[in-house]
């Protein structure tokens, strides 16, 4: 009878063994080798022993890393979550309907990579153009570009190859495809950065650089601003001095709805409580959000996101932001907080009091 019950509980141990090891390989796609140990030990056989190099590939894709899936997949959930919460309805029934109340007024920039289903909200000042250059290497034909440092900014404007299968929407585009099927046959994404940071980087490059016409015009629309209906000289475009204090009330002076895509608002520019995203990026961990999406993609095989340090400078982000927000007053600072404040909760930033101790 002893020895009976000694065999059963063997048994019993041999069972809970192996089930752990299967549970463990059919939950996170790791543990192989213990599940091939186990099943060699106790002479069985599994085609789950014999994984092919391309199942391999595909675990390794969609597991490269739980934690990294779960905190994407939080950010997914507390953009739905305040959507809800605030009510936020940016529901338009048609394309006519948006020209109608919004004019022609455009600050939309989303592309569509129709040979890889991937449909991209390009957010100015988060790395897009790194973005664009990345996606638009994937699509090339001849597939002799490894990188997206390869591709030049001409092909962002305008694609050498007819049949190039990489197309931008306009804002009254977008609402009409959302409205079809289209819309859920896309793998949708946007990176996004924080509010202060972000508005710091765009007065660096569009008001202190020197030199391009783009930038001229940018201080053109802010003397439009200062000195309505007058005429602007060139003299005072390039002799223009504008301090970071000036540039804050000029975004704090400007309806939402106005404001350049280099400073709009992301829940105005990608419009996520109408767009169901299946991915969001932030630029705080840009390199490892970078290799999730193209794994995600399934590009990861095919183009490699450039390394953050080739563009950037080295100075830290703490010591540049301190240097520009010490100047601005408190309450200035406030106000810019709750302009942007939509920004803050659905994407969890905080308002960096720090950077205003003196």
């Amino acid at each position: 009878m002893l020895a009976k019950f000694n065999v059963n509980k063997v048994l019993v141990s041999i069972m809970v063994l192996f089930s752990c090891c299967l549970y463990v390989q059919l939950r996170t796609g790791y543990g192989g080798t213990i599940y091939h140990n186990t099943v060699q030990l106790f002479g069985m056989t599994s085609h789950q022993t014999n994984v092919s190099s391309d199942e391999k590939l595909h675990n390794k894709t969609q597991n490269i890393s739980i934690t990294k899936r779960l905190e994407l997949e939080q950010r997914l959930q507390r953009v739905r979550h305040y959507c809800n919460k605030l009510e936020i309805d940016q529901a338009v029934e048609s394309s006519h309907d948006y020209r109608k109340d919004n004019g022609s007024y455009d600050s939309s920039d989303w592309y569509l990579d129709e040979t890889h289903r991937i449909a991209f909200c390009q957010v100015q000042k988060v790395s897009s153009t790194n973005w664009l250059t990345t996606l638009i290497s994937a699509v090339e034909a001849d597939g002799t570009r490894s990188s997206a440092k390869d591709v030049g900014f001409e092909d962002l404007v305008s694609p050498r190859d007819k049949n190039f299968k990489f197309s931008y929407l306009k804002r009254y585009d977008l609402v009409d495809f959302t409205k079809t099927n289209a819309s859920g046959q896309y793998l949708k994404f946007f990176f996004v950065r924080h509010p202060f940071e972000r508005l710091l980087s765009a007065y660096r490059d569009k008001f202190q650089a020197v030199g391009g016409w783009k930038r001229r015009n940018f201080r053109r629309e802010y003397l439009k601003y200062k000195h309505p209906n007058q005429p602007i000289e060139p003299s005072q475009i390039d002799g223009l001095q504008l301090s970071f204090k000036g540039f804050v009330q000029y975004v704090l002076d400007t309806p939402n709805r106005y404001l350049d895509c280099h400073w709009q608002r992301f829940v105005d520019q990608c419009m996520p409580c109408l767009i169901r995203y299946d991915f969001i990026g932030k630029f705080e961990t840009l390199e490892a959000d970078a290799e999730a999406f193209l794994r995600q993609a399934h590009l990861d095989d095919k183009v490699t996101f450039p390394k953050r340090e080739v563009y950037y400078s080295q100075q830290s982000s703490a010591a540049v932001l301190k240097r520009y927000y010490k100047k601005i007053p408190i309450r200035l600072a406030q106000k810019l907080y709750e302009k942007y404040e939509i920004d803050f909760l659905m994407f969890d930033y905080k308002f960096p009091a720090d950077l205003f101790k003196y």
